[in-house]
């Protein structure tokens, strides 16, 4: 299976609600997913470490540079990476336990630096 990127569409941080730019990585179904989230909100996916769930510095983002460099042979290395270090597994309770090896955590804190990295040099005037 290969990595597909859900985000949400080109969008501005406005209002009075704290939210901000967010990237969630999920390796269960080898989904990325880029929008905004209630600052200080997490899931229980994302509690328990089944996702890596990170906010993102900016208050706007255009997608597409970004979607396009985490589809990139510069990206692969890094979702292999995740791909071949992380496991997971529901329990009956409908809880997950997951366990990322030291490589696939590396590899997702990469992908979220490069993705906040891209964000920055496109806020830049």
């Amino acid at each position: 299976m290969s990595w597909t990127v859900h985000a949400q569409a080109p969008l501005q941080v406005v209002g009075q609600d704290p939210e901000a730019l967010c990237i969630e990585i999920d390796p269960r179904s080898q989904i990325i997913r880029l929008g905004l989230q209630p600052l200080g909100a997490t899931s229980q996916e994302a509690d328990c470490g089944a996702v890596l769930q990170r906010h993102l510095e900016g208050s706007s983002a255009d997608w597409g540079p970004i979607i396009e460099w985490l589809m990139s042979e510069e990206a692969e290395p890094h979702l292999s990476a995740i791909e071949e270090g992380y496991r997971a597994e529901q329990g009956w309770s409908g809880d997950w336990q997951a366990e990322w090896s030291p490589t696939a955590w590396g590899a997702a804190t990469a992908l979220h630096r490069a993705v906040t990295a891209l964000l920055s040099s496109r806020a830049s005037p």
